[in-house]
């Protein structure tokens, strides 16, 4: 038997398919999908080594993984980005594993984030994978730097996405 989930928005797959991550936002979540020609496997295995593909994205200082029980993690990262704007972050993220199709996180706890909840989407395509990393960030920041958050948080989530996909196939 095979699973096969549908994006979240329809038309985020039809606009991932030129190879570029195609970003959105609604009602405070950011949705970042991209086209990946290489099996889902692979990319769930990428996925999932936290802390080698973590220290290799722009926003992610350092990753410590706290507990490991099968299909549970508990990961505390350091984010230091200009979407950070300048200070160091720390979070620490519960993370629940279903095998190769959905990887959900929430935040435990954080010295700067408010709310941090998401999911990782691996959908089978004819052509290899289409990835869906949907999340709903919320900083600890005064009003008025929020929007400027935002378009810094959305560059920093194209580079990663495209950062992740040169991972991917690069370890063939």
């Amino acid at each position: 038997m095979s699973v096969i989930l549908i994006p979240i928005y329809l038309n985020q797959s039809l606009k991932a398919e030129n190879d570029k991550p195609f970003i959105s936002r609604i009602e405070g979540k950011t949705t970042a999908t991209i086209s990946i020609k290489e099996s889902p496997i692979k990319v769930w295995q990428t996925l999932t080594n936290y802390k080698e593909t973590g220290n290799k994205m722009p926003d992610i200082k350092e990753v410590k993984l706290l507990k490991n029980i099968s299909n549970y993690k508990i990961i505390e990262h350091t984010y230091k980005a200009p979407y950070t704007f300048g200070q160091k972050v720390k979070a620490i993220i519960k993370v629940q594993e279903d095998p190769n199709i959905i990887i959900s996180y929430k935040l435990v706890k954080s010295n700067r984030i408010k709310i941090l909840e998401g999911f990782w989407i691996i959908n089978p395509t004819r052509n290899g994978t289409l990835l869906t990393h949907s999340i709903n960030l919320e900083p600890n920041l005064p009003r008025l730097l929020k929007p400027y958050f935002l378009n810094l948080f959305e560059s920093n989530l194209e580079k990663s996405m495209n950062i992740l996909k040169e991972i991917i196939l690069e370890t063939q």
